[in-house]
């Protein structure tokens, strides 16, 4: 285990192990009605997510010391803050916690 190939692979292995399935529940419906407001949470949440990386999040070109031109966005804490997948992720799970639904790991058929 000296190459750092060989650590890599193993640490993956082991992250992926970790990842426990989950699926949103709430105590009164059903699945059926759990589906339908998972994808009208999703289609809310792209659709917000899309419009604020529009209004916010804007890059501006500035030019470098070596004389190209670099993307760099307004927002101070922009690694990571701006991208719209995040932001949908965020805003979707907002949108089925005041539904009232809950995160809840799924149990392996037998």
């Amino acid at each position: 285990m000296k190459t750092p190939i060989a650590r890599c692979v193993l640490f993956a292995v082991f992250m992926l192990a970790a990842c426990a399935p989950v699926r949103w529940e709430h105590p009164a419906l059903g699945a059926a009605q759990s589906e339908a407001d998972l994808e009208d949470c999703r289609r809310q949440a792209w659709i917000e997510a899309q419009r604020e990386a529009f209004f916010y999040y804007r890059p501006y070109p500035y030019r470098g010391r070596d004389g190209r031109f670099y993307w760099r966005y307004y927002d101070p804490y922009w690694y990571g803050a701006g991208d719209r997948f995040f932001r949908e992720t965020q805003l979707r799970d907002f949108c089925m916690r005041s539904k009232g639904y809950n995160l809840v790991p799924v149990e392996p058929a037998q």
